[in-house]
């Protein structure tokens, strides 16, 4: 006897009222001469897989929107599960790659950023979030930000899922914007120098020829009443006076020793004014064997030291204060200390939030722009015992490259209170 197996004859739409449901048709026969029909309600199969597809399309859409891509990966050796294909259209690689050559994603991740990535492995966290820079098909090399969450497939086994967003051009506009501000500090420098040398060189020099013509002309005219030359005598003050404030913002705004002889005496001559104006008393320590920097990492140095040392004056509280200079491995740390009464918790919650921190006088961006433009970091440590304000240069940076550095590099540590 033969049996012809069931065929699936077709799908039927069926709309009664507002309710619309849809069958399958399968045919089957009946011996001896007989066909049957089974008719299924697919009604709910067929809305899951509408909705399966709204969704996967809905996510295409959002990651070619904001691109990016869905990667899922083993926690223990970071090997891609699964990635989507906007993966390819971002870094050009096929999926097939990622899943099937060993070690495909951490392999083509930068060597700076790698150590972060594989912290993954070792991680408890239940979500990591991070940028890193990567080698695309074509030799390029783009930043992506991670967002990545520790979850337990059905099976009970662990899987990395997340999600990766090109922000490359956000990274090619911060390092501009980053070039810009170096710009503008030099600038601002130089234009510093020029007007501290005029007002030294110009207008100080005016002066100190009006006292002297004010002192000859009070020695030369006769039958001056007393209080005339009592008059004279305070016009003569008043112009020694006004010589002396020239002199100092001149000073201030840029010593000239800081390009004589370097970072160590300006701040020895620095500190010895700022203590006797504030009274606060403040000490410069150096660690053995420092030389002569690079210019513009002593300038950098310097403007770090004068706003923090107006900053504790401010705010702090503190009667005391040091300033440090040494080196820790292959790094030059730079430190402006106090023992106050520290930066509000509410401002720093967020270390790199300069915005919260400068709302409250603090000129945390300035100094983490000159350190950013000589390829270093800067951070503020506060808490009840006082305030640090931490400056690292890395001495492989191009800050210390033989372009840079200047031309007088005779020895010139900075030295103690008393500038030996």
């Amino acid at each position: 006897m033969h049996t012809q197996r069931p065929k699936r004859l077709r799908w039927i739409a069926v709309e009664i009222g507002a309710v619309r449901r849809t069958y399958s048709v399968t045919a089957f026969s009946v011996p001896p001469k007989h066909i049957g029909l089974l008719m299924q309600d697919e009604s709910i199969h067929a809305e899951t897989r509408k909705a399966l597809t709204d969704e996967r399309n809905i996510h295409a859409e959002v990651n070619h929107a904001i691109k990016s891509f869905l990667w899922g990966g083993n926690p223990a050796t970071l090997g891609t599960i699964w990635v989507s294909r906007e993966a390819q259209e971002i870094l050009g690689y096929w999926p097939e790659h990622w899943i099937n050559i060993p070690n495909f994603w951490v392999d083509h991740i930068h060597a700076r950023d790698r150590e972060k990535v594989l912290r993954l492995a070792e991680c408890e966290s239940q979500e990591e979030r991070f940028d890193y820079r990567i080698d695309t098909a074509n030799g390029e090399e783009k930043w992506l930000y991670a967002v990545i969450r520790r979850v337990e497939r059905p099976d009970g086994t662990p899987e990395l899922t997340g999600v990766m967003i090109n922000i490359t051009g956000r990274k090619l506009a911060e390092e501009k914007a980053h070039d810009l501000s170096g710009q503008l500090l030099h600038s601002q420098d130089d234009e510093r120098r020029r007007v501290a040398r005029e007002l030294h060189d110009s207008l100080g020099q005016y002066l100190s020829l009006l006292g002297m013509n004010v002192g000859r002309l009070s020695r030369t005219v006769e039958g001056l009443t007393d209080e005339q030359r009592r008059i004279f005598g305070e016009t003569t003050d008043l112009v020694e006076l006004c010589c002396r404030e020239v002199r100092t913002i001149s000073y201030l705004m840029h010593p000239p020793m800081l390009d004589e002889v370097g970072l160590g005496p300006a701040l020895d001559w620095y500190v010895k004014g700022f203590s006797e104006r504030s009274g606060i008393e403040v000490a410069v320590e150096a660690g053995e064997g420092l030389k002569k920097l690079p210019k513009h990492v002593e300038t950098a140095l310097f403007r770090i030291a004068q706003e923090g040392l107006t900053n504790i004056y401010r705010h702090s509280g503190s009667k005391k204060a040091t300033i440090s200079l040494r080196n820790e491995g292959n790094e030059l740390v730079f430190e402006v200390v106090d023992y106050g009464k520290g930066i509000e918790m509410s401002a720093r919650e967020n270390n790199r939030d300069a915005e919260s921190i400068e709302g409250k006088g603090v000129g945390i961006r300035g100094m983490r722009e000159r350190m950013r433009e000589l390829g270093g970091t800067l951070e503020v440590l506060s808490g009840a015992g006082g305030t640090t304000v931490r400056a690292q240069i890395p001495r492989r940076t191009k800050a210390f490259t033989p372009d840079h550095i200047s031309e007088n590099v005779e020895p010139a540590a900075v030295g103690n209170r008393n500038g030996e």
